[in-house]
């Protein structure tokens, strides 16, 4: 197979720039294997530091990993672009995404700044440049060899065959160990979990206990159905491909006796691998996960059937499939208007809320959104009075992007979604192979192996902080263990090891139908807002549409250097303003956890203001020095430096639970002498005005303004504990952080009302 005419007229690249782009492919590769074995979350989470330590529990390094990996895909960006700095002639492909790339970031970092959760929102928002990035570098890397994409699809074919054997042995045995040790000793088990028997929480807990649903490492089961659509399209892809060499070779040569049937043999192994990645999806008892597979192999099915129909009709094939997404998504918003809600069960009836309360928060900040990984604190004011739940995301990408971004933002995200969905459709220019890699073992998938073999062991020991052998272990050796045999099968075509032949018409088709089906899941759920499923969607995505690439615009040498700086400095940016300043809080925290364990007070105070220290943007170490000072108890010294903590806390991070924590603060503080708001001038009918208020508050529960005005007037005559009770409400849903002397009423009425028994 010769190489495609616009390969052979660039001039050849110099060692170095292979070298770096070889380089950058390996980062590409080894974000997206770890992040499947570490459970990540899109947005901040925070614990009270004594509960934490007390417990003796171990917190996953969540926003330390989360900024690495930004570091990571970010450093291939600058590593790809140096690559082209050192070529006289390179290729640029993609431009429209570039461009909206650009856009992308320079709209959405001033909603970061502005958001309420600034440190989150910065990190969130690093975390979606980097991957895009990712995307955009994995598209320009398949372009100029398409045997990488080869190389993706054996990476993806056994991360599916690991999630398999995980789901199975969670559902054989992790489950049923669970249950039985629950069963044994349930108030035991509870109080493990911290949790009072007999309380809704003690039922939620004994659900998740019992559901025999497959999490994988990622923690819940709708996250791991989302994440399987693309490694377990990609197995199929490499079985279809292994089987059809096999065929191939039995016809060109019949085997003789005694010979071995290698292709053959190659090809069970990827069925095989195939078959667990199938299994783990349907193990996850994901209904909405289940049926877009589903429909994803059948418009594969049909398309390969109708295949030259297609090629010639794309662009109205796909302008036919995005009219069908608008239709549906309207006729979903008319029928859910019309019900007050969608047909579907409790799944799609949350959904629906979900959806209601964030057309809320759009409207009221539709340039900016509520910022990246800032959705739960933008949308509570807005959430429907009688919705169950308080999600963190709204459960469809066009409406949490909208949420995230802005509008502005939201439509150059979907812009660059559409473009990858849409350049992964083109036909491959040239043929489908990418010249030949030689005899076995010439592409380097030993050394491959090996370090990301190495990826994943790392991936673990630093997710679950293993600190015996025989976790370490179960938890780290076996799964890198199993992670490198079934690489080493996937890679496997029965002549050695070579990926490069996978890069066919088959190959991605099938692919691209997964990353279609991932998208239409995306409807109903989250995954472009967690980083290992997003990662894996857009890396994919990246590589399906290089492969189809045609020839780009031909640039010199200066655009190379320019694009290299440019990666480089982002790179930089985010490593100094993202990457270091968590680095130095995660270390500070864990010193102070680790000296509350061990009954020293003082230097986890003194660790924890250098984590205050360490981090402008973040409010939460600040909290968690107020919660550690008010546990620790003291003199009114120590009271004052609790609520000068709690006071930072709400300062640079103002959302509701911090403005709680510093009404605590205030009135565990307060004296007669120094009561806050005296709440004196208010005259006239009180029982009248009392009246009128309550009933404006219950036609529009939580708002602040009224809740403030009615306590006011609670409190002149004497009935301080239902104003504490009004503010308490209004506090709860978001209403400090409109009107911020609301926690200062709050911590007055407390006082007013009489100190209930505290604590710890």
């Amino acid at each position: 197979m010769t190489a495609p005419a616009r390969v052979a007229e660039d001039p050849p690249a110099p060692p170095p720039a292979r070298g770096l782009e070889s380089a950058a492919m390996a980062c590409l590769l080894a974000a997206l294997t770890a992040r499947v074995f570490m459970a990540e979350s899109g947005y901040r989470v925070s614990s009270p530091l004594p509960d934490v330590a007390a417990a003796g529990g171990y917190r996953p390094p969540d926003e330390l990993v989360r900024a690495t990996m930004a570091v990571v895909l970010l450093a291939a960006a600058a590593m790809w672009a140096g690559a082209q700095a050192l070529r006289r002639q390179w290729r640029l492909h993609g431009g429209v995404f570039a461009a909206l790339l650009a856009g992308f970031a320079t709209v959405t970092l001033v909603g970061a700044a502005r958001a309420p959760d600034a440190r989150g929102a910065v990190l969130a928002w690093a975390e979606h440049l980097a991957v895009l990035a990712g995307a955009f570098v994995a598209v320009q890397l398949v372009a100029a060899d398409r045997r990488r994409l080869g190389r993706l699809l054996a990476v993806l074919a056994a991360l599916a065959a690991v999630m398999g054997l995980k789901a199975l042995n969670e559902v054989l045995w992790e489950v049923p160990v669970r249950v039985e040790a629950f069963e044994a000793d349930p108030a035991g088990q509870l109080a493990i979990a911290g949790i009072a028997a007999g309380t809704p929480e003690a039922r939620g807990f004994e659900t998740r206990l019992r559901d025999p649903s497959a999490i994988g490492y990622l923690g819940l089961s709708n996250v791991l159905a989302s994440l399987l659509l693309v490694p377990a399209g990609a197995a199929a892809a490499v079985a279809i491909e292994r089987v059809a060499a096999a065929r191939r070779s039995a016809r060109a040569r019949p085997r003789r006796r005694g010979e071995a049937p290698l292709p053959a043999l190659a090809a069970g192994a990827a069925v095989v691998l195939a078959g667990l990645g199938a299994t783990a999806l349907a193990l996850t008892r994901s209904r909405g996960g289940i049926a877009a597979g589903v429909a994803g192999a059948a418009g594969a099915a049909v398309v390969a059937w109708r295949r030259k129909l297609f090629a010639r009709r794309r662009r109205a094939a796909l302008a036919g499939c995005a009219a069908g997404v608008a239709v549906a998504i309207a006729a979903a918003a008319v029928v859910g208007a019309v019900r007050g809600g969608l047909p579907g069960g409790r799944s799609m009836k949350v959904r629906w809320e979900y959806w209601v309360g964030s057309a809320g928060l759009i409207r009221e900040a539709p340039l900016l959104g509520a910022g990246p990984g800032n959705f739960s604190h933008g949308y509570l004011p807005h959430r429907v009075p009688a919705a169950a739940e308080s999600p963190k995301t709204a459960h469809n990408v066009v409406v949490d992007a909208a949420c995230a971004f802005g509008l502005p933002g939201a439509s150059a995200y979907l812009a660059m979604l559409g473009w990858v969905l849409a350049a992964m459709t083109r036909p491959s220019a040239g043929g489908d192979l990418a010249p030949p890699g030689g005899p076995a073992g010439r592409e380097g998938w030993p050394r491959r192996i090996a370090f990301l073999a190495l990826v994943v062991a790392g991936a673990r020991a630093a997710w679950i902080g293993a600190d015996s052998a025989p976790l370490f272990v179960l938890e780290v050796i076996i799964p890198a263990g199993l992670f490198a045999a079934c690489l080493l099968a996937a890679a496997w075509s029965g002549d050695g090891l070579g990926a490069g032949p996978l890069v066919s018409g088959r190959t991605r088709l099938t692919l691209g139908a997964a990353l279609a089906a991932f998208a239409g899941h995306n409807l109903v759920t989250y995954g472009l807002f967690v980083p290992a499923t997003a990662t894996a969607f857009w890396v994919a995505g990246g590589c399906a549409a290089g492969a189809g690439a045609r020839a780009g615009r031909r640039l010199g040498r200066r655009a190379g250097l320019a694009a290299a700086v440019g990666a480089l400095a982002a790179a930089v940016a985010v490593g100094v303003c993202v990457w270091r300043p968590i680095r130095r809080r995660t270390a500070a925290v864990r010193a102070a956890e680790a000296a509350w364990s061990a009954g020293d007070a003082a230097s986890a105070e003194a660790h924890l203001r250098r984590a205050v220290a360490a981090d402008s943007l973040d409010g939460q170490a600040a909290a968690k020095l107020a919660r550690l000072t008010l546990a620790a108890g003291g003199g009114p010294e120590a009271l004052d430096h609790a609520v000068e903590a709690a006071e930072l806390a709400w300062r640079r991070m103002p959302v509701a639970v911090h403005a709680r924590l510093l009404a605590r603060a205030l009135w565990v503080r307060a004296e007669p002498s120094e009561w806050v708001c005296r709440r004196r001038g208010v005259t006239g009918d009180l029982r009248r005005r009392q009246e009128r208020l309550a009933a404006q508050l219950r036609r529009r529960p939580g708002n602040p303004v009224l809740a403030d005005a009615l306590a006011e007037v609670l409190t002149a005559r004497g009935l301080h504990g239902r104003a504490r009770a009004v503010l308490a409400g209004a506090a709860a849903t978001e209403g400090a952080d409109r009107v911020p002397k609301l926690h200062d009423h709050l911590g007055d009425a407390c006082r007013r009302a009489g100190r209930p028994a505290r604590t710890a």
